[in-house]
């Protein structure tokens, strides 16, 4: 782990400031790969209300999150429709993964949850474009598209989030929905 901080081409060396120090790596082929940072358009409430997921501590964070929801939807039933309905923006493979794995840790959550065996948690999928996995080929994503809608999630096209609130998201469509959790997985920036 460190930071280049200097480049010598003549000699094929990449000064690189780690933790431990400076350290002298040569180099036969250098990639030099800027990274990116989720890309967090103007929604009102976005930053404040919604989950990121780019790294493993968000994918932690995620998990928590929903488990926390389940035990206050056992601790307080009124409260478990808005509790248990999670809402995904972005269908890239980024939303489309953590939608899927994190439906089916929460049904084997709620198994633990017998107060619960009435409620069905509601999953919602939500992308700008006409598709799922617009960078699939049609094929593909009509198959995930199949096996998300076969495990229970609704999937909505051609429709943005508008505005996200403690309470739940405004879609630009004109729809609302309640829920405690949004997770934003809508993109990158450079």
């Amino acid at each position: 782990l460190g930071c280049a901080v200097s480049l010598d081409r003549e000699r094929r060396v990449v000064e690189v400031q780690t933790e431990a120090g400076r350290v002298a790596i040569s180099y036969e082929q250098l990639v030099i790969a800027l990274g990116s940072v989720t890309r967090r358009p103007s929604v009102p409430g976005l930053d404040e209300h919604a989950l990121g997921l780019k790294d493993l501590g968000d994918a932690i964070r995620l998990r928590n999150h929903v488990l926390r929801q389940i035990e206050l939807a056992d601790a307080a039933p009124h409260t478990a429709d808005r509790r248990l309905t999670f809402v995904v923006a972005g269908a890239g493979f980024s939303g489309v993964e953590a939608i899927a794995e994190v439906s089916e840790m929460a049904e084997e959550a709620l198994r633990h949850h017998p107060r619960l065996a009435h409620v069905q948690p509601r999953w919602v999928l939500v992308d700008g474009a006409q598709r799922i996995l617009g960078q699939t080929p049609d094929g593909l994503a009509r198959f995930a598209e199949r096996t998300l809608a076969r495990r229970g999630v609704e999937i909505v096209t051609q429709t943005r989030l508008a505005s996200v609130d403690a309470d739940g998201v405004g879609l630009s469509d004109g729809r609302r929905i309640e829920s405690a959790t949004v997770v934003w997985t809508a993109g990158v920036a450079a």
